[in-house]
């Protein structure tokens, strides 16, 4: 069932490039680009790339942060006893119980 409803959200690339035109609705073409420097042709593109803009200027900000966690992670990781440690700690403490016992008991 899964299944079925992702693979409708599947499209194919076009060809071809799509049309310049506004909303996707085949009519209302934009002019073509001339690069003479006058300006954006879409009005809305200034807001947008401020939006964008700013959406960055967060993700730069949860960047941080997630590189501030990970160098607190490296470090708590760098502290942990290795196996070979934890092992060698498991083996004394049984030598130990056991010249314990042969002493005491």
């Amino acid at each position: 069932m899964q299944n079925e409803a992702s693979a409708s959200n599947i499209r194919q690339f076009p060809a071809s490039p799509p049309s310049r035109s506004r909303s996707g609705d085949g009519g209302g073409k934009l002019p073509p680009l001339d690069g003479d420097g006058g300006g954006p042709h879409d009005p809305g593109m200034e807001a947008r790339i401020k939006r964008l803009e700013d959406d960055f200027k967060e993700v730069r900000g949860d960047l941080k942060a997630i590189r501030t966690d990970l160098s607190e992670l490296k470090g708590r990781i760098s502290q942990m006893p290795t196996t070979l440690q934890l092992v060698g700690f498991v083996f004394a403490v049984l030598v130990a119980g056991g010249v314990m016992k042969h002493f005491f008991g």
